[in-house]
């Protein structure tokens, strides 16, 4: 097969096995096969957060690694341009992951979080788009237990009036003692 022979009829190569940009789901099977990526822009940040000190100079003493986003701009083939949208548009409105591999790196845990696309009669029964994706980061939260504290008499706290109560928070709490002391008013 010749080149001009592996093209679909409007200069784009209908290979998905020549894809350097390509889309997939959890279990690396590619999506979006059809479409023809064309760009992709991959931007990763961080913050660096600035304090002022007493001397008028700025610091910088920690950053935030920002989750990193994705643009990639693909063409839908006239052949499976529908189809190829509705594989989209389902992607958008499902709750999995996807994973893009580009030329120098695999990135994961992206949604897709716009989903433009152009209808132009400059380029005949094609449809362009941008898809936007960005990096969700899962974090587990862990929790602990409060100590153990009782009030004054070291008995644990089971007051029987609204004043009890109170009093009795306000003694048995970690911030209470914290903030006065040992249970010192």
């Amino acid at each position: 097969m010749s080149f001009s022979q592996s093209l679909n009829g409007v200069g784009y190569a209908s290979s998905a096995a020549a894809d350097v940009v390509a889309v997939y789901d959890a279990d690396f099977n590619q999506l979006f096969a059809d479409a023809r990526p064309l760009k992709v822009n991959v931007k990763e940040g961080q913050k660096l957060p600035e304090n002022p000190v007493e001397t008028g100079a700025v610091i910088t003493d920690h950053r935030v690694i920002m989750p990193y986003t994705i643009d990639l701009a693909m063409v839908l083939t006239p052949q499976t341009f529908q189809n190829t949208y509705q594989e989209i548009r389902a992607i958008f409105n499902g709750v999995a992951p996807v994973q893009i591999q580009t030329m120098t790196d695999l990135y994961t845990n992206l949604f897709i979080q716009d989903l433009p696309h152009e209808e132009n009669p400059e380029h005949f029964d094609t449809i362009t788009m941008v898809l936007k994706f960005k990096q969700i980061i899962f974090v587990s939260p862990s929790t602990s237990a409060l100590p153990n504290v009782g009030n004054q008499t070291g008995q644990k706290a089971s007051p029987t009036t609204t004043e009890q109560a109170t009093t009795t928070t306000q003694e048995s709490s970690a911030a209470y003692s914290i903030l006065f002391g040992n249970g010192e008013k």
